[in-house]
């Protein structure tokens, strides 16, 4: 029951306070004890906690007399409350009991808090920890709205080891100055805790034993039993402790290091930037119903950044010996793939072992992700499609002209010439000369990359890598044997006996691409630099970001703003990292987002470091937020640049004739009052309404180039880049080359950039804050089903899906529509 979603904790408790949700004292209580011993602990940061507790009456059984607890603390905030048994077979509109408290962090390693229960009965509490070993707790307590005084208690514990293993200590309480209440608190072993506590209430003693044992990694399951040793009264419970951070588990398996350890790790999904936001109600069962197929792919996507984190956890593992990886369908750009394939090389040459099995055909990109690996193994009728890439370019001319839609397009250009080829899909029946240009001078970057990689993981000349390719591609399985591209074919359970018999003894561990957090047992927090990370994913536009379960679409100029501002302004973040993954668009919300970098840098009193990091892509509008960073960091195949302006006017007049629908536009006040609308449905443009419209194109141009000038410390002629600009697209290498960054690497090159401007070395560690903040626990019902009926679409599961991605210049629209004036990459950038 629970199982992979709790920890089970189980505890025998004995007490007279009814210490409903665990042991404790006023020096240690920073979890659910905090509603029992000192508001204070709220304060302290340990994620989500929850509890649920079920009290049955003296004689130890669930009648009307029994009471139900249940327990919430989150972001400082805790909310405990009991109810009758007999309410809830019943009216179930009061409680029996209730505490609220609020805690929070006052000063380094000091903690201040306040409940209040259903009886007006207040405490005020304090907690200091000045060292690893040191815990102090001090509470004072009220009755009546806290305005009569009760008692004062104070608490001293102390860990003679400098960790959770062994803590002691006592509490003194006020209104008895001879009762000194001592506590021990052992952890024998990681998963279980031992804790006895001699507490002195109302002039009686009462003994308190604990015990504590974690199945699993976050929550649990919990019994008690409560006793007075003067009066022998007796209370027992049961009850529910989940954390969302993880601890240590009890029976967690463990490696034997005389055994072959194996990572197994499924390597299919999409791969995003930003934490996967996932709606707290899946309604993906509807689409299981019939043969039609409703809704849109709600899986979350995997954060390409602890994924990587998680494999070079495993690479400095002594006690990991080797990874199997069951090869999926992997969808992400070539900057990402590189990341994931750099993460499994660092892997091998750490003296690990990697096997792979691919459940379908083995595609370019895919192969070039597992390239390194020892042994290659798939079913004899897949294929592996090891031949080269090159763009697949739609254009949409001859699809307008039939509808009669005419596209009108306005951009920069020099003596005729311009590279920005965004709207050329549907101005052109074929590639432009400039464009044809750019895109041989990107491919030749991505093929060198392409097949360097290949050879290093395989062991091969760059020379032997291109005759394979040129060879494939590989439409029989046993050809890719002989080309020395794949090991052996065999079935999925040969594969599994296989790995399984690759040492006398095989042990596996489950890779995890989410982790829980680790359960932080320190008093004393060991101060590490905090960097700010950024996430500006999606399509440029005015107003929000649409986070979802694979990420944004749209970039929100409010959000990054936000997001910006907030992490300048916060005096505990060291240094900033803007993690870009965008194509561009609104020039407006661009210039938005800039004047916010420009004012948090010149006006904020927490001078910080300022770094760009690029994925897959960081052009036209995606560079214009970066121009202002002290330091750009591209990854090698990052597709960057592309400094230019478009404006896209489509005109619907012909259509709109064709059709019988007519424009009268002869009452007007003003020269030009139909100038907005009337190129759309009316008529082209005239000759004043071209050059105005060019006017602003060029004087936007301007301001870019301007950006980019007083943000680039080696570009200083706003002519001269012109040779580099005009919509000039470049692979993160060919940027540096021309000035437009400043490194070349992936996300783990950006910090260990950052940590050179604050002057840590490599190995300091640090914590990562994460922007734009995502809160999902204040949660509406409305919005739920809202978002469910968003996703109740059929359209594009009735179009075959050969059909659909041809369209996807259609989910440009949006963007297009949101500014007269465009910053926007030409065309996605893939390598299939």
């Amino acid at each position: 029951m629970l199982k992979n979603i709790f920890c089970w904790v189980l505890s025998l408790s004995l007490s007279f306070s009814q210490n409903i949700w665990g042991n404790g004292s006023i020096s240690t209580s920073d979890d659910l004890s905090a509603f029992e011993f000192n508001p204070a602990g709220f304060g302290v940061d340990h994620g989500r906690l929850d509890g649920f507790y079920m009290q049955p009456d003296s004689d130890g059984k669930f009648t009307k007399d029994s009471k139900i607890y249940a327990a919430r603390i989150r972001n400082g905030f805790g909310l405990s409350y009991a109810i009758d048994n007999n309410i809830v077979l019943s009216k179930f509109n009061t409680f029996a009991d209730f505490k609220i408290g609020y805690g929070a962090k006052i000063h380094n390693n000091a903690y201040f808090g306040l409940s209040l229960d259903k009886d007006r009965n207040g405490t005020l509490g304090c907690l200091y920890r000045p060292y690893k070993w040191l815990s102090l707790g001090i509470t004072d307590s009220f009755n009546d709205f806290f305005t009569d005084h009760n008692e004062t208690r104070f608490g001293v514990a102390v860990r003679p080891f400098s960790n959770h293993h062994l803590t002691i200590g006592f509490d003194h309480s006020s209104s008895n100055t001879d009762a000194l209440n001592p506590f021990i608190e052992i952890y024998p072993i990681d998963g279980l805790k031992v804790s006895v506590s001699n507490q002195k209430f109302n002039n009686q003693d009462n003994l308190s034993i604990t015990l504590g044992f974690e199945f699993e990694a976050n929550s649990g399951l919990y019994i008690s039993n409560t006793k007075n040793s003067d009066t022998d009264s007796n209370f027992s419970g049961i009850g529910f402790i989940s954390s969302e951070q993880s601890k240590p588990a009890l029976l967690e398996q463990s490696i034997d290091k005389r055994s072959f350890t194996v990572v197994k790790l499924n390597l299919e999904g999409t791969f995003i930037e930003e934490p996967p936001k996932v709606s707290p109600f899946n309604f993906d069962f509807i689409s299981s119903v019939g043969p039609i197929q409703f809704g849109s792919d709600n899986t979350p996507g995997i954060q390409l950044r602890t994924f990587i984190e998680e494999i070079d956890r495993f690479a400095k593992d002594e006690s990991v010996d080797a990874m199997s990886i069951k090869l999926g369908n992997v969808s992400c750009g070539f900057s990402k793939r590189q990341e994931i394939r750099d993460a499994l090389m660092r892997f091998k040459n750490a003296g690990k072992k990697i096997y792979v099995y691919s459940d379908g055909q083995i595609t370019n990109s895919s192969y070039y992700l597992i390239s390194m690996a020892d042994e290659i193994y798939m079913h004899e009728q897949n294929s592996v499609y090891l031949n080269g890439f090159s763009p697949n370019l739609v254009f949409y001319k001859g699809l307008l002209d039939k509808m009669d839609i005419t596209p009108v397009v306005y951009r920069v250009q020099k003596d005729g010439k311009s590279y920005k080829g965004a709207m050329d899909s549907f101005l052109n029946n074929e590639i432009s000369e400039e464009t044809k240009e750019e895109y041989n001078k990107i491919f030749d970057d991505l093929y060198y990359v392409f097949v360097r990689d290949i050879s290093e993981g395989r062991g091969w000349s760059m020379q032997d890598t291109e005759k394979a390719i040129n060879n494939g591609p590989y439409l029989i399985a046993q050809h890719a044997v002989n080309a020395g591209l794949i090991t052996k074919t065999m079935y999925p359970d040969q594969y599994k006996d296989h790995i399984e018999e690759l040492s006398k003894k095989v042990n596996f561990i489950n890779f995890k691409t989410s982790k829980s957090p680790d359960y932080d047992y320190a008093w004393k927090k060991d101060k590490k630099p905090n960097i700010a990370v950024i996430y500006a994913v999606g399509g440029i536009m005015p107003g929000e970001s649409n986070p979802g379960p694979q990420g944004s679409s749209v970039m929100g100029d409010k959000t990054i703003i936000k997001a910006f501002k907030d992490a300048y302004e916060n005096k505990n973040i060291d240094a900033v990292i803007l993690r870009i993954d965008s194509g561009g668009g609104s020039a407006l919300a661009s210039d938005m987002m800039w004047r916010q970098m420009v004012k948090s840098k010149k006006d904020s009193k927490n001078k910080k470091p300022f770094i760009v990091s690029m994925s897959d892509v960081a052009a036209s509008g995606g560079y214009y937020i970066a121009t202002e960073a002290d330091k750009i960091v591209a990854n090698e195949t990052t597709i960057t640049g592309s400094i230019g302006v478009i404006s896209f006017w489509p005109n619907f007049s012909k259509l709109m004739n064709k059709y019988g629908i007519n424009f009268d536009n002869s009452i007007k006040k003003g020269d030009h009052s139909d100038f907005k609308y009337v190129s759309i449905a009316n008529r082209l443009h005239n000759d004043y309404e071209k050059e105005k419209i060019q006017e602003a194109l060029n004087d936007t141009y301007d301001k870019f180039k301007t950006r980019v000038i007083d943000g680039r410390k080696e570009l200083n002629d706003i002519d001269e880049l012109d040779n580099i600009a005009l919509g000039r697209i470049w692979t993160g290498a060919g940027g540096k080359n021309v000035f437009l960054v400043d490194e070349v690497g992936g996300f783990n090159k950006a910090i260990e950039t950052t940590k050179e401007m604050l002057e840590l070395s490599e190995e300091s560690e640090i914590t990562i804050e994460e922007y734009p903040k995502i809160y999902d626990n204040n949660f509406s019902l409305f919005e739920a089903f809202s978002e469910t009926e968003k996703k109740i679409d059929i359209s594009s599961d009735l179009i075959p899906d050969e059909i659909m991605n041809q369209v996807e210049i259609l989910d440009m629209l949006p963007i297009l529509y949101s500014d007269d004036m465009l910053m926007v990459l030409p065309y996605q950038i893939e390598v299939e």
